[in-house]
């Protein structure tokens, strides 16, 4: 099996790593594929296969890290020196590192055969059906289709045993009508489940009025962001503040807010990376075990996620949310969910008089994370509300916004989620009516 070989090559290069504390073995190797296209045609298409061995060990507390593509035994031999050579030149910590000890685990069940078998040939037929449907529309399709398949295997010498399989297909849509613009996304394992005819008709669609972008003037608006907007506006969310170590270093807006209502009662938002709705991932780069974190429950601010470090650190335990250690950033909350409403996206745009529908963010940057302040702009997609109902297009707007603020002003979510676009990884996520959106300006185009 391939699992078994792989472990068992590990657990060889453990035995050839002698003379430490401690050693981990982080193996990562795959294939990623790219078919970019503008006005309806391909225009570059590449494929690219890789692997990368990390070895990383501890000497007295010390940690040393090297990373080799070469596998053969005098690269390893000469990588191994070189990580025990780095770690006896680093000062004595703080805190000690240390190496989890994980029962054995491992998990194709993320891993499709529909995506690790895509062609260039069938990401080009996507992109002509995609031009079949765009050309009686008078528009254009421009974007990008990604087929991936990875391996992650994590063995150290504390009994850890951690394997996973899984693919992932990715597609960036954009339609283009003069200078009207529409916007979809999808994400997920199995390229087979790619909804193309809807997602195109959906970016199709904010591009067939038959009006000039007009300009509004900046103000506190009532909004309606879809699925993308409200997505990227959580993931940002997740970026600022749901991690430990940003709790611990008092650099979060959770540090003074544990415990207490940050957000409408509505909102409850969890980090869940082995539920098969998102990109399911079983453990983390220290070969821990993911849980689920509740991070917002109606509307309360109570928990973050944790690593090895800062899990000791807040005598709490470990959720596996690290990146491979030793770095400077801590865990983090990569598999967002937030839980549902009752409402529609039409009905919550028809429960507007006067407001704007935002379709994505774009450009986005984080202001204050003390204050969970962002700013950016809106683009493909951004209208007028009037008497609940999509009335012109919008030139695109710049936003400044405290996202806690916001989403204390959020009175409906969607029944209905997607997974979109986050930040450190796609956000599971429903549409979002807010009463009160702060923007700040109004782009050129």
């Amino acid at each position: 099996m391939v699992i078994a070989r792989t472990v068992n090559m590990l657990h060889a290069i453990l035995e050839q790593a002698r003379g430490f504390d401690d050693v981990e073995l982080l193996l990562s190797k795959g294939n990623d594929a790219l078919t970019r296209f503008m006005n309806n045609h391909v225009h570059q298409s590449t494929e690219v296969a890789w692997r990368n061995l990390r070895i990383r060990v501890l000497l007295d507390g010390r940690s040393g890290v090297v990373e080799t593509d070469r596998l053969d035994q005098d690269s390893l031999a000469a990588a191994i020196e070189r990580a025990g050579e780095i770690a006896r030149a680093q000062p004595a910590p703080e805190t000690p590192a240390q190496l989890e000890a994980s029962r054995p685990m491992a998990d194709s069940t993320a891993w499709h055969e529909t995506t690790a078998a895509a062609m260039a040939f069938d990401r080009a037929r996507i992109v002509q059906q995609l031009g079949d449907l765009a050309r009686p529309k008078g528009a254009t399709f421009s974007g990008a289709i990604s087929t991936s398949e990875k391996t992650t295997c994590i063995v150290n010498t504390r009994g850890t045993e951690a394997y996973q399989e899984s693919t992932q297909a990715e597609l960036n849509l954009l339609a283009q009508r003069g200078e009207l613009s529409g916007y979809s996304y999808w994400i997920g394992g199995d390229i087979s489940a790619l909804p193309l005819n809807d997602l195109a008709d959906e970016a199709l669609s904010l591009t067939a009025a038959e009006a000039v972008l007009q300009r509004l003037e900046p103000g506190v608006y009532p909004v309606v962001l879809d699925h993308y907007a409200a997505g990227m506006m959580i993931g940002y969310l997740g970026y600022m503040g749901f991690g430990a170590k940003q709790y611990l270093e008092g650099r979060s807006f959770m540090t003074r807010r544990m415990g207490k209502r940050v957000a409408s009662t509505r909102i409850t938002i969890r980090d869940d990376a082995r539920n098969p709705s998102g990109l399911s991932s079983m453990f983390d780069g220290e070969g821990v075990v993911r849980r689920p974190v509740d991070l917002i429950q109606a509307g309360v601010a109570v928990g973050v996620v944790t690593d090895s470090v800062s899990a000791r650190a807040l005598e709490l335990k470990n959720s596996g949310h690290a990146f491979p250690m030793p770095n400077s950033e801590g865990p983090a909350a990569s598999h967002l969910f937030v839980e549902p409403g009752k409402s529609t996206l039409p009905r919550m745009i028809g429960s507007i008089k006067r407001g704007i529908y935002v379709r994505k963010f774009h450009y986005v940057n984080v202001v204050d994370p003390m204050t969970s302040l962002i700013t950016g702009m809106t683009k493909d997609g951004t209208f007028l509300i009037e008497e609940g109902k999509l009335v012109r297009p919008l030139s695109n707007l710049r936003f400044t916004q405290d996202v806690l603020g916001a989403l204390k002003s959020c009175s409906a979510l969607s029944s209905a989620s997607r997974l979109v676009e986050g930040v450190y990884g796609p956000v599971h996520s429903p549409a979002m009516l807010i009463k009160k959106f702060h923007f700040t300006g109004v782009g050129e185009e």
